[in-house]
């Protein structure tokens, strides 16, 4: 701009200078006019500057309001979003209170009818003791009360099924125990209330007369019934954990002594580090088991058995076996693989192995 101005004062001092000709007073008053035009163009352009710069920060102000409101906005969500979450947790905090404390007391109600002497009569009691298992503060213990319940309940076919399978299905290998447990306490007490039906009956034969059987007697041989029923389910149970579930790698002992496994399918076990004394091992088909590292296998019963088949034993378990269980011809031995066994070559062939 100061430039255009110095020139224009130039030109207008040139014309006051020179003569008055009418050509050049023409000329440069047509210079002058393109000088204006020039000014004009130039504040034209100014202007348009001013407004760009106006509207650049017209825009500016725009993207910030609309970028403010827009976190803003996305501030205030979040903040009723927390709070919600924290709503719902304060809440669900409140009802695992609730709940837990409910459970309490309905942990309490149960122990405290557990403890009645008549509590084989309580009917709700399997409801109650099953209904602890899924539970993560007293599920051991309910299974605990279990094992002490079931031997007395009523028939298989009604409460202890009902108690027994869901106890069976939550077992694993952190509680097998529980089940060993259950199936020892049922063995023993079966072979005590037998012993005394044997008892009995052996009394009878020694009277000189006729002697009705004593109610006692009877109840005796209604019990023992009932709990050979038991046995049978839970040693059909225990002979399925021990081939699908129960590995020996666990690198401890197993005690599975004092109970029954009589007319299970045993086949293809590994009773490395097995306990089995004093067990009920008859008419179980233990066909390709290994045998040669059970720990013990004293005062065990194998009637029925065809321990011949296993696919290892040890020189003491054969002699052991072989003094009370030797093969006879007139048995017929427990299979269950279906498998073709010419059982008296084979007897013949382990007792020249392991002699």
């Amino acid at each position: 701009m100061n430039s255009i101005n110095e020139i224009k004062q130039k030109i207008l001092g040139l014309s006051i200078a020179e003569d008055s000709n009418p050509k050049s007073i023409e000329d440069v008053t047509a210079l002058l006019k393109s000088i204006t035009d020039i000014e004009k163009a130039n504040a034209e352009i100014n202007k348009n500057g001013v407004e760009i710069n106006n509207s650049s920060s017209a825009q500016k102000t725009e993207n910030i309001r609309f970028w403010f409101t827009t976190v803003a906005t996305l501030i205030s969500t979040l903040i009723v979003c927390l709070t919600l979450y924290f709503q719902i947790e304060q809440s669900r905090a409140n009802n695992d209170l609730q709940r837990q404390a409910t459970e309490d007391t309905q942990w309490r109600e149960l122990l405290s009818n557990f403890s009645n002497a008549k509590m084989q009569d309580n009917l709700a009691m399997p409801s109650m003791i099953k209904s602890f298992y899924k539970s993560k503060r007293y599920g051991n213990e309910a299974r605990e009360l279990a094992v002490m319940y079931m031997p007395q309940m009523g028939s298989v076919a009604n409460d202890f099924n009902f108690l027994f399978d869901d106890f069976y299905k939550r077992t694993n290998k952190s509680n097998y125990k529980d089940l060993v447990r259950l199936a020892q306490i049922i063995y023993k007490e079966a072979a005590a209330t037998q012993s005394n039906i044997d008892g009995y009956n052996d009394w009878l034969k020694k009277q000189p007369y006729p002697v009705l059987e004593s109610s006692k007697i009877q109840q005796e041989k209604s019990l023992v019934s009932d709990l050979n029923n038991k046995m049978g389910v839970v040693a059909l149970a225990l002979s399925h954990f021990i081939k699908d579930s129960l590995k020996t790698d666990l690198n401890e002992n197993i005690d599975l002594s004092n109970v029954s496994f009589y007319g299970t399918d045993l086949s293809d076990v590994d009773f490395k580090n097995f306990n089995l004394m004093g067990s009920d091992l008859g008419l179980c088909d233990i066909s390709n088991a290994d045998l040669s590292q059970v720990i013990d296998i004293n005062q065990t019963r194998w009637d029925q058995t065809a321990w011949w088949r296993a696919k290892k034993l040890n020189t003491e378990i054969v002699s052991l076996l072989n003094n009370v269980y030797p093969y006879n011809s007139a048995i017929t031995y427990a299979n269950f693989t279906n498998r073709t066994y010419s059982d008296s070559a084979l007897y013949e062939g382990v007792l020249l192995k392991y002699k």
